[in-house]
C-alpha cells in the first residue's frame, strides 16, 4: 500500500482514522502502532519532529501523537511549527512524555499523556480527540 493509500475499515467501507506515531525510540512506536491498529486507527510513523514534517506533507494524518525528547527536532517544536502553520494548526496533538512539560508546549498539545501510560489510556485519548472527525473535515472549516 502507498503512503497516498488509506486502509478501509472492514465493517463499512469508510476510511480509517490516520495517527501520526512520532517518536526516536523504535520499540515505542512499534508498541503503539500495535495499539493503536488494534483500536481501528491506520499508523504512520516518524523517528523525530522533522521526520514527521515530511510525512505530514505527504499525508494529511488525523492526529498527531508525539514524544517530547526526540533528535533533530523535538517534539515541543514539532507542535509549535504544526500549530503555527495554517494548514495544521487544526490538528489533533497528543503529547507523551517521561519528561515534566516544558512551559513552551503548556497548551499546544490537546492532551499530555505522561509515561509510563496504561495502553487503553493511549486509545481511548485519540478517540475522545478524533470523535468522528477525518481530516478532510478539519480542512474544510
Amino acid at each position: 500500500m502507498g503512503a497516498w493509500e488509506r486502509r478501509r475499515a472492514p465493517d463499512d467501507g469508510a476510511l480509517l482514522k490516520t495517527v501520526l506515531v512520532v517518536d526516536d525510540d523504535p520499540d515505542m512506536r512499534f508498541m503503539l502502532k500495535l495499539l493503536l491498529e488494534r483500536g481501528g486507527y491506520q499508523v504512520n510513523e516518524a523517528g523525530d519532529g522533522l521526520a514527521a514534517l515530511h510525512s505530514i506533507k505527504a499525508q494529511m494524518p488525523d492526529l498527531v501523537l508525539t514524544d517530547l525528547r526526540m533528535p533533530m527536532m523535538d517534539g515541543a517544536e514539532l507542535i509549535q511549527r504544526l500549530r503555527g502553520d495554517q494548514a495544521t494548526a487544526g490538528l489533533p496533538i497528543i503529547l507523551i512524555t517521561a519528561y515534566a512539560v516544558l512551559p513552551a508546549t503548556t497548551g499546544l498539545a490537546d492532551e499530555t499523556i505522561p509515561k509510563p501510560f496504561a495502553p487503553e489510556r493511549v486509545v481511548e485519548t485519540v478517540t475522545k480527540l478524533l470523535g468522528g472527525r477525518r481530516a478532510s473535515d478539519r480542512r474544510a472549516t
